[in-house]
């Protein structure tokens, strides 16, 4: 993997069937999760592959609402998010 936060590139476990899928994005550009440990150099040492997305060229609108609808649509029930995030408005 490479990264444009990291100073070089590095490696992550993966799974058989991770490998299958994300093979299909092979040279292209990917969003991905994983558990890294660093070394004593702050550099990726080691780390396991958690999930992926390809990363598309879509309407960014229509991404994010897809984003949301997938990782925060309990969001929707709550009636007053600043309430929700301990947050005093007075």
């Amino acid at each position: 993997m490479e990264s444009k936060s990291e100073d070089r590139s590095f490696t992550l476990d993966v799974s058989k069937e991770q490998a299958r899928q994300i093979g299909r994005f092979l040279y292209t550009e990917i969003d991905i999760v994983a558990l890294v440990k660093r070394d004593e150099d702050g550099f990726i040492e080691t780390g396991t592959l958690t999930t992926f997305e390809p990363v598309t060229d879509d309407d960014a609108t229509t991404a994010w609402r897809d984003w949301y609808a997938h990782n925060a649509a309990g969001w929707n029930s709550i009636e007053d998010v600043e309430l929700e995030l301990g947050r005093d408005r007075n």
